[in-house]
């Protein structure tokens, strides 16, 4: 990794360093073998969208969606109106209501 880190092109784009790169490689390789899979990559980032969209619908934070929950979500998420959410609205409204961590 200390490698590729060093090399000039990545360096414009990768401006971090090598041990948090390495913490996320880990976090998103799920077969351990330190690289990240195109399948890995999908996969960490699917699961990450509906953690938080799960998170945006719990409210009370319970870990269960009840239909009172949904409905709320369902008439915050769509902004028009119209009865049917757009994948635009949704990631709107997922945009701003889920928590983001203070930094």
């Amino acid at each position: 990794m200390a490698k590729k880190l060093k090399n000039k092109t990545i360096q414009n784009y990768i401006q971090v360093s090598e041990e948090r790169s390495e913490e996320v490689i880990a976090r998103i390789d799920a077969d351990g073998d330190g690289w990240v899979t195109w399948e890995e990559f999908r996969d960490h980032l699917s699961n990450r969208r509906v953690s938080d969209a799960f998170d945006s619908m719990d409210i009370n934070h319970d870990g269960v969606i009840s239909s009172e929950e949904f409905s709320k979500f369902y008439l915050g998420a769509d902004q028009n109106g119209d009865g049917v959410v757009s994948d635009a609205e949704m990631a709107d409204f997922i945009a701003r209501t889920t928590p983001r961590p203070d930094k």
